[in-house]
């Protein structure tokens, strides 16, 4: 009952109707604070006339493209149903149809002894597991006597498995078929004997979905309490400057380093060649760690061609847990491609963990696992790592040309595989700025670029940057449902689309970020953002507000609590008439508030940092602390000493702010070095 009063209030809530092939989008299309109702529609002279206007300067006014109007994606959605399930399927429909309980009872049957996962569509953009849309179908069409009896059927396997204290069937029944009031039972059950072996996160999660029944609140807060969280320890300013390190450079071809917390009075540099303890007191490396001393690919390809060789993603990431910190490191695989032994080494990926040490005096991370995922013939890379619990999780992008994706389960204190699920394949869309060169399918660089993975519930979102927002179960793997978007628009030379004149582009590394009942996604392959909901409403639904456009935004910044609306609003960054500044957004698009720009001549350089109720904007001259209580107010400037290059990269820690500087566009190795500026929080 609560899931259907859930999808009844999501059908309500939901503003416009949301398949793209319906007329009513195809007509309004995605609402902007540009009135797009008041444009002519445009001849074709008009046609002509923006066809020379895109060759100059394009103005922000004509930067609109309806999500609706032309749906783009191009996707494929793995592991669809076998025609044996979908022959099941029908089954339970015409048993509902005719309210013949003991056929309906048999196929559900039928339909929770088939494991694999398989997926079925349910909507324009949402495929579901089989045995989900199998119960909404129960849930939503049949008649008291065939529900009843379903129930019934279930009941006795949620009582059987109880009195055995089985708990693959205790997750089974929790994790699919969800519809059904039985699945929340099973949660229930599930976290009790979870919490009772220690394994807090997964009874947390588990009891999370059972909320509402007798005692899953208390099991929650209980599970909660004992899980290992890192608690976000980043000063809240005021800063002051207190000095400037230097150090060699990283190859500039790999992102800027890391920042995070390391020991007491230590910041940890991370980079594509090892970790770095900076002692904030003495303005010295206090830890070293090369991570050649311990990945043997170095030593077996020889160092000029270990360097030569692209690390991936682009930019650098880790988790950390206590001391442990878990990194990607997709190094060169030991054998070259004969066929492109010039031109092509493949890449491998591997997942790496270390510790740190406890002292001053340990100067070395030691090295507690290192785990090379089987990716045999294909070029291979994981994305940004999320510790939840004891378990890792990351997207890994098997690439050729077309990438697979999956997203990949890691025990945290062994290293072990739990479980590698299939999100989708897709292929590589190159950005607009590439597309009038000549494209290579071996020379376009196709590493991984999207975001970090959330979970609510034990329910792991993935934004795949390949055409699909994916979401797993986190303690079984299973794949509950996906969610396909509007993609930037491919290369077809021998096609017209007025796409072409708006060099929008998509985002850039955004995570996955939830908010109250939202999932909000910024999709590196498309030009809109989206407010989704947690779960599937009726007719496969996931889009809850109008999709906003990219426009002249540069980055998200955060989630704010929504004005007026259930949905939060988004703060992000912007870029108009050569200026920068930040702009607070409603859901849907409408521009709430704007700071004033920074001073002409200062660009933005680097993502921004949201810290408490201030904002750390690194630009040519320093960093820009806007006041997100005032943001009326001129952004206050944090200058860099005299002398050193523009700060490219700001992160927060524990005792205030670090800035990187790397000198532009070095000739050479030797030349190439990074300045770090440590600005101190003040009490």
């Amino acid at each position: 009952m609560l899931q259907a009063r859930a999808m009844a209030h999501l059908a309500m809530t939901s503003s416009v109707p949301r398949d793209p092939r319906d007329p009513a989008v195809a007509r309004t299309g995605t609402k902007t604070p540009l009135a797009e109702s008041s444009r002519p529609r445009r001849g074709p002279l008009s046609v002509v006339v923006l066809l020379v206007l895109s060759l100059c300067v394009v103005s922000r006014a004509q930067q609109v493209v309806p999500e609706g109007s032309d749906y783009h994606n191009g996707s494929t959605v793995p592991s669809l149903a076998a025609p044996q399930g979908l022959e099941l399927l029908r089954r339970l429909e015409k048993a509902v149809a005719v309210s013949d309980p003991d056929e309906a009872a048999f196929v559900v049957s039928a339909l929770r002894a088939r494991r694999a996962d398989e997926l079925v569509r349910f909507g324009p953009r949402t495929h579901v597991a089989l045995l989900d849309r199998a119960m909404r179908v129960v849930m939503e069409k049949c008649s008291e006597s065939v529900r009843a009896r379903i129930e019934l059927e279930s009941s006795e396997v949620l009582r059987e498995a109880i009195s055995f204290r089985d708990l693959d069937v205790l997750l089974d029944l929790a994790g699919r078929g969800t519809a059904l009031s039985t699945s929340r039972d099973a949660a229930l059950v599930a976290a009790r004997l979870l919490f009772e072996q220690g394994r807090f996160w997964e009874a947390a999660s588990l009891a999370g979905r059972a909320r509402g029944l007798p005692g899953a609140e208390a099991i929650e807060a209980a599970a909660r309490s004992r899980v290992a969280a890192e608690p976000d320890r980043r000063h809240p300013g005021p800063w002051s400057m207190r000095f400037s390190f230097q150090r060699g450079s990283d190859r500039p071809d790999v992102g800027l380093p890391l920042a995070a917390d390391g020991r007491p009075d230590e910041a940890l540099l991370h980079d594509s060649r090892g970790l770095y303890g900076l002692d904030l007191k003495a303005s010295q490396l206090s830890l070293k760690t090369t991570f050649d001393s311990f990945l043997f690919g170095p030593r077996l390809l020889g160092p000029m061609q270990y360097l030569r060789a692209h690390p991936a993603p682009r930019s650098i990431h880790h988790a950390r847990a206590g001391r442990r910190v878990v990194f990607p490191y997709n190094v060169p695989a030991d054998r070259v491609d004969p066929m492109f032994r010039s031109a092509r080494a493949l890449r491998e990926a591997r997942l790496v963990a270390v510790d740190l040490g406890e002292g001053a005096r340990d100067d070395r991370a030691s090295l507690a696992w290192q785990v090379r995922v089987p990716t045999p013939g294909v070029s291979a890379a994981l994305g940004p790592v999320s510790v939840f619990g004891g378990r890792v999780f990351a997207q890994l992008f098997r690439t050729d040309i077309d990438t697979e994706i999956s997203l990949v389960c890691f025990d945290l204190e062994s290293g072990d595989l739990l479980f590698e699920t299939p999100l989708g394949r897709g292929s590589f869309i190159p950005r607009f700025g590439s597309r009038q060169a000549e494209l290579d399918v071996d020379e376009l660089d196709k590493r991984a670029l999207e975001g970090i993975v959330a979970e609510r519930d034990g329910l792991v979102y993935a934004c795949t940057g390949f055409g699909l927002m994916s979401v797993v179960d986190g303690l079984t793997g299973r794949l509950r449902f996906t969610f396909a978007y509007d993609r930037l628009f491919s290369l077809d030379r021998n096609v017209y689309d007025p796409a072409f004149l708006f060099d929008t582009g998509g985002w850039d590394h955004e995570p996955v970020r939830i908010a109250h009942d939202r999932v909000v996604i910024a999709p590196s392959d498309s030009r809109f953002l989206y407010w989704l909901a947690l779960e599937p409403g009726p007719g496969g639904y996931l889009i809850r507000e109008d999709p906003m456009e990219r426009l002249d935004r540069v980055d998200i910044v955060g989630l704010l609590p929504g004005t007026g609306s259930e949905a939060p609003d988004v703060l992000a960054t912007r870029f108009r008439d050569n200026l920068s500044s930040l702009v607070r957004i409603r859901a849907g698009g409408q521009v709430l508030e704007s700071s004033p720009p920074i001073p002409a001549g200062e660009r933005q350089l680097g993502r921004p940092v949201q810290i408490g109720t201030r904002v750390v904007l690194p630009t040519e001259r320093g960093i820009r602390v806007f006041d997100l209580r005032a943001l009326e107010r001129p952004g206050e400037l944090l200058a860099a000493p005299a002398g050193l290059p523009p700060v490219k990269a700001v992160h927060a820690v524990e005792a205030g702010l670090l800035g990187f500087c790397p000198t532009p566009e070095p000739r050479r190795m030797e030349d190439a070095l990074l300045y770090v500026v440590y600005w101190e929080g003040l009490p």
